[in-house]
């Protein structure tokens, strides 16, 4: 017994599919490991490798006196005859190159027996078909025997001979018989887009057109060659389901092809906003699209908000600008404010209102406190004394530039910031964050 395994490289060059009847077929072949009772010495590779690494190729031209031709070969055993020192058995593919049709079978390749009269025949051959699809991201093996009785040649008694050609002379060698299995399993079904494609092997015929019925054995007559053609199939549907329900439909494609679509009829309805994804699931009607400051997009509400807390203490006041509102935070420094500019932050509102009674106001800021001192205060609290001889102008000067700011009414009160207006606190710019003085210089921290 010897045996054998043969890889065939099936290439694939698809065109869009979703969009094309058809796509781009060529093939390769090549052989290796021989065992068995047949010598590994007299084992002989010719032709094409392929680029696969487990192949080897003694030469890259195959036997010259072989009739038919072809891109690969292998061949083993002793040649019986003195005089034809190379004629050994052996088997060759040679590959195709052509657009082949979906939804239909066509040739992906032609194996060759080549019967010659040896001594220490092959028994066995492991076929092994690689199909690629680059495409479509398709890499599948599929593998299967190939049984070879090479028979004992007695040309005495032909009826010893277990399998007979037609009109086959009286004395002649005895053919030999290559089977092979009728049902090749191994399909792959893939998800391209809405499609699914399934790839399988048919099965062999003696024709390069796809008629007639599939056989699984041929004889070849010793010092002869005889063919057998491979099939396969590429198949397009729609998936069984769609993912979230409804029900699959092929449907005409404005580029002239067809397309695979999900009939959401059936499914469960969507909450608005959300609408029908191409499986029937329920989607955003726009992509996430988000700017600063809404920067964080809401899955299942589908808009963009706010992030969280933009605002500290506080509450968002308007969600289209992330503004923030600062009436409930509060603040354990005396006159201290939340700040909208700062995510609410504590500080001190650099503001004081004129009071005519108490005169032009100060304002203090301390790591305690911020307040506002006026004038009338001042002197009660003896922080401004009764000026000497001679200074009586100069007080006068004053009391008149006080009168003056009075008048003037510069500040803001600071009740507008505390009353919890902060619409109005917001649009003061006399407030600074305390971290943050620098933006507002009117804004004191502490």
């Amino acid at each position: 017994m010897a045996s054998s395994l043969l890889f065939l490289s099936v290439l694939l060059l698809a065109t869009p599919l979703c969009s094309s009847q058809s796509t781009r077929v060529a093939t390769c072949g090549c052989f290796h490991g021989i065992t068995g009772a047949v010598s590994v010495d007299s084992a002989y590779y010719c032709g094409t490798s392929c680029g696969l690494g487990a192949c080897a190729s003694t030469s890259d031209l195959c036997l010259a006196t072989v009739v038919t031709q072809s891109d690969s070969q292998v061949r083993w055993g002793e040649a019986a005859s003195q005089f034809d020192s190379l004629a050994q058995s052996g088997l060759g593919f040679s590959g195709e190159d052509k657009v082949a049709p979906l939804d239909e079978e066509f040739s992906v390749g032609r194996l060759i027996h080549y019967n010659r009269p040896i001594i220490d025949p092959a028994s066995l051959v492991t076929l092994t078909i690689k199909l690629q699809i680059p495409s479509l991201g398709v890499v599948q093996d599929f593998s299967f025997p190939l049984t070879i009785n090479e028979t004992a040649n007695d040309e005495v008694d032909p009826s010893n001979c277990p399998f007979l050609l037609p009109n086959q002379p009286t004395l002649v060698s005895c053919p030999d018989e290559i089977t092979f299995p009728n049902d090749i399993s191994g399909a792959q079904t893939i998800l391209v887009g809405n499609f699914e494609y399934t790839l399988q092997l048919i099965g062999f015929r003696n024709t390069s057109l796809p008629t007639g019925a599939l056989q699984n054995t041929f004889v070849s007559g010793e010092n002869g060659e005889n063919s057998a053609f491979l099939f396969a199939k590429l198949v397009r549907t729609c998936p069984p389901v769609c993912d979230f329900g409804g029900s699959p439909q092929i449907l005409d494609d404005p580029t002239g092809g067809t397309i695979c679509q999900c009939d959401c009829t059936e499914a469960p309805a969507c909450t608005p906003p959300k609408v029908f994804g191409p499986q029937c699931g329920c989607e955003c009607p726009t992509a996430p699209v988000c700017e600063h400051p809404e920067s964080i997009w809401n899955e299942e509400l589908c808009v963009c908000e706010c992030p969280a807390g933009i605002c500290g203490a506080g509450q968002v006041r308007d969600p289209n600008t992330c503004s923030c509102t600062c009436a409930d935070v509060q603040c354990n420094v005396t006159g201290q404010v939340g700040n909208p500019a700062n995510a609410c932050e504590c500080g001190c509102f650099r503001g004081c209102a004129v009071d005519e009674d108490k005169g032009e106001p100060t304002f203090t800021n301390t790591s305690e406190e911020c307040s506002c001192v006026y004038l009338a205060e001042a002197v009660s609290a003896g922080s401004i004394v009764a000026p000497a001889a001679g200074g009586v102008l100069v007080l006068a000067l004053l009391l008149f530039l006080l009168v003056r700011q009075m008048q003037k009414k510069k500040y803001f009160d600071p009740d507008l910031w505390t009353s919890g207006d902060n619409a109005l606190a917001q649009a003061n710019p006399l407030y600074v964050d305390s971290g943050n003085s620098g933006t507002n210089p009117l804004y004191a921290g502490n």
